[in-house]
């Protein structure tokens, strides 16, 4: 497949930054509206790290993905504190952001962006120029963000007469100065608080930035998308790892059925992304472990449509939305979200469709335990020509018989 490695990468952690910030289908724009303040403001005191800046801010709140309650739901800094995953969410993110090629910086602005100027911060108490200069412009953008969010009727004097008021506790006197340049500047208060505003002005500043240190061979795609396996995943404890297996078993029946080199490559992207759409999803009802009612179970039922309107929003995604988006259809046409049937569902749907029942079959969950391989293979082949393609089922369970443990690394 041919892909632009720098526009495929700069579509998927923009994706990425939008996905975090969805929380009961509602989409909050909490890291985009930080990562194009702090790069304005890099524009100002900082313009050499403009795009470490850009990526940090976008990211800035990956390692809180775990967190059942959108960050942005924990104003103060005593709630912070007394939370375990955000306490540590900066040294995550830092992790997180450290296995993504192309901006060596951004994981240690990411790291100390919640550190304050007088050394009330966290995670390490840092204080004054011991922060780097990147963080302290993501702490201010993450800071004039929350201000906007404070149910305030907030204008731009107001805004910057709350800013100037942490000024030596929580900034330092030269990012103050940068907002107010910044706020002074044309159209500014009005393009962050205004959404088709505030996403044009990103994509734009998404354009300039540049990315370097790309080697033409590595798997972008790959990378950036098991990071997106590791946010979706993190949101529920009995999730872990499921994407990253559910992938690797579509991979594995592909390979068995002899499909070509690139669709088996589609297939394993979109295993990485097939549960994208239950960001979306409370939390409460997906963590639920009693029988849910009709009206929950379809809201459950929606998420695979909204896994296919995520990946159709990126163009290097594209061609992953179907198969991601139909892995929940039934062969028998008595699935969902579309009710496809038979070979109008995509090959690697079908494929999908086995794989994520196995995992399911055989993992640990708090409604379902005491579960074997040979059980999940009985019941696979049983739904054979109804829920599943049954040229599926004959490679898929082919594979799963030389299963030992119940989901393989």
């Amino acid at each position: 497949m041919n892909i632009n490695i720098e526009k495929a990468w700069k579509e998927l952690i923009t994706a990425l930054a939008l996905v975090l910030d969805l929380h009961e289908g509602k989409k909050l724009y909490h890291a985009w509206r930080v990562a194009v303040i702090s790069t304005m403001l890099a524009d100002e005191i900082l313009p050499e790290h403009k795009s470490d800046v850009f990526i940090a801010g976008l990211l800035h709140d990956v390692g809180a993905m775990s967190l059942h309650d959108h960050i942005t739901k924990y104003p103060s800094m005593s709630e912070q504190v007394r939370n375990p995953i955000i306490r540590t969410h900066t040294i995550i993110g830092a992790q997180v952001v450290s296995d993504l090629p192309g901006f060596a910086t951004a994981p240690s602005l990411i790291l100390d962006h919640h550190e304050h100027w007088d050394g009330h911060g966290y995670p390490r108490s840092k204080q004054g120029k011991e922060i780097i200069s990147g963080a302290q412009l993501i702490r201010a953008a993450d800071t004039f963000d929350f201000m906007l969010r404070d149910g305030s009727n907030n204008t731009p004097s107001e805004v910057i007469r709350k800013m100037e008021s942490r000024v030596d506790r929580e900034l330092g006197k030269p990012i103050f100065s940068a907002v107010k340049k910044i706020m002074s500047e044309g159209s500014f208060f009005q393009d962050i608080i205004d959404i088709p505003r505030l996403s044009s002005l990103l994509f734009k500043l998404r354009d300039e930035i540049s990315v370097e240190g790309i080697e033409e061979k590595t798997d972008v795609m790959g990378i950036s998308l098991s990071v997106f396996s590791q946010v979706i995943d993190a949101k529920h404890a009995y999730t872990f790892g499921h994407s990253r297996r559910v992938s690797k078993y579509g991979l594995l029946i592909a390979i068995a059925m002899n499909l070509p080199h690139d669709e088996v490559t589609k297939i394993k992207w979109a295993g990485l992304v097939h549960d994208i759409g239950k960001v979306a999803v409370p939390s409460s009802i997906l963590d639920n472990a009693e029988a849910l009612s009709a009206e929950e179970y379809a809201l459950v039922k929606k998420h695979s449509g909204f896994t296919q309107e995520i990946l159709e929003t990126v163009s290097c995604m594209k061609d992953l939305a179907p198969i991601a988006g139909a892995h929940h259809e039934r062969f028998d046409g008595k699935g969902y979200h579309r009710m496809l049937k038979g070979k109008e569902i995509p090959l690697g749907a079908r494929i999908l469709a086995v794989a994520d029942t196995f995992d399911s079959l055989t993992s640990i969950r708090g409604y379902r335990s005491d579960r074997t391989i040979p059980k999940a293979i009985a019941e696979i082949k049983k739904s054979s020509h109804t829920q599943f393609d049954p040229d599926v089922v004959e490679a898929a369970v082919a594979i799963f018989q030389n299963f030992m443990t119940p989901a393989i690394d």
